[in-house]
């Protein structure tokens, strides 16, 4: 943990003026890596109040979207829906395509997980758009595999496999080789539903030799 994340751990320790919301998510963040999710979802919460007083209207739309994931993995899906709309709102008044986007792509993902897959296609294809005409490239690889996801939930198999293969081909331009392993995955399940399995075990075994390398 950071010093100055460490700094923000008690109860009722104040956000320094010199601290940026961002800032304060991303301690949040590193709480949660850590299993400390009581002092996480408190710094998340914390870092939406202070965007509010700060008026700082992109701080605000990440801190939304950051404490409505949390919520969202711990089962509080109403409470996750409500703080994605505001987060998708502010971001859409103050111009913010990223926040946009990011709200988009939360949505859609929690859209998935109450099996609501049409909706999550159309807002994982809705971040993909915004993320394009920002040409982010992270973002661009995170929404294709989305969107793959959604077409493999709703059984467009072969649609699903061209989405993943997108995002593999862009995260492999990056480098990104943890999230390559991921995507592998997936397309080794799809192509098994494709009824191709020698090339779902090798895909799978590519994902595989990657996650060992890092061991």
């Amino acid at each position: 943990l950071s010093a100055d994340c460490v700094s923000l751990a008690p109860a009722g320790a104040a956000v320094p003026e010199t601290t940026p919301v961002d800032r304060v998510v991303t301690c949040a963040y590193e709480f949660s890596d850590a299993s400390d999710h009581q002092t996480a979802t408190r710094l998340f919460a914390q870092a939406v109040d202070t965007g509010r007083q700060r008026h700082d209207m992109k701080g605000l739309a990440r801190a939304l979207n950051a404490s409505a994931n949390e919520r969202s993995e711990f089962g509080d899906g109403t409470g996750a829906e409500a703080l994605l709309v505001e987060s998708a709102e502010v971001a859409q008044a103050s111009g913010d395509i990223n926040g946009m986007a990011r709200a988009a792509s939360s949505l859609g993902s929690l859209r998935t997980s109450q099996g609501r897959y049409e909706e999550s296609r159309v807002l994982h294809l809705r971040s993909l758009e915004l993320w394009t005409s920002l040409d982010l490239k992270s973002g661009i690889a995170t929404a294709l595999n989305n969107v793959g996801g959604a077409y493999r939930a709703l059984g467009d198999f072969a649609t699903a496999f061209d989405y993943f293969q997108q995002s593999l081909d862009r995260l492999e331009q990056q480098g990104d080789r943890r999230r390559s392993a991921t995507v592998l995955d997936n397309m080794g399940i799809v192509s098994r539903r494709l009824g191709d399995y020698e090339q779902g075990l090798a895909l799978a075994q590519r994902g595989l030799a990657i996650r060992d390398s890092f061991q």
